[in-house]
């Protein structure tokens, strides 16, 4: 008899800004064509998003917490264009994003943030970039 899968203790943790259905057909379009100019890896249509911060493993217990910390961010309603695609080429990455990072959206990524360091959470601390990853391992102007 085979033993039953042990439940992880760890949960993959991160904030994202969903786009509806319509935005992300027209992403997976966009990451068709960088796909084709790039190569690499296509992100799956039902998987674009923006992510606002990334955890990465979080112990199970702490979720309740995470999400009550979370429950405190506020932030003004605002709409953040996709208007130009883009690469990273240290990271491999092809995308979309806005030109300029609405204002809006810089405030709520600072205050959830500050909510996530009042609650002793980590996160990846680097500088936000507004993008939305269509092709992974993509080389492009190579």
């Amino acid at each position: 008899m085979d033993p039953e899968p042990v439940a992880s203790v760890t949960a993959r943790v991160f904030f994202a800004l969903w786009p509806d259905e319509a935005v992300r057909q027209e992403l997976a379009r966009a990451g068709k064509l960088l796909h084709g100019a790039c190569g690499g890896r296509i992100t799956r249509q039902e998987n674009l998003h923006l992510t606002l911060a990334f955890l990465g493993d979080v112990q199970r217990n702490r979720l309740h917490p995470l999400r009550d910390a979370a429950a405190t961010v506020r932030a003004p309603g605002h709409v953040l264009p996709v208007e130009r695609l883009g690469w990273f080429r240290r990271n491999r990455v092809a995308w979309a994003g806005p030109i300029r990072t609405p204002a809006e959206t810089l405030e709520l990524v600072d205050r959830l943030e500050a909510a996530l360091r009042q609650a002793r959470f980590r996160f990846d601390a680097r500088p936000f970039e507004a993008h939305i990853t269509l092709v992974r391992k993509a080389l492009c102007g190579e």
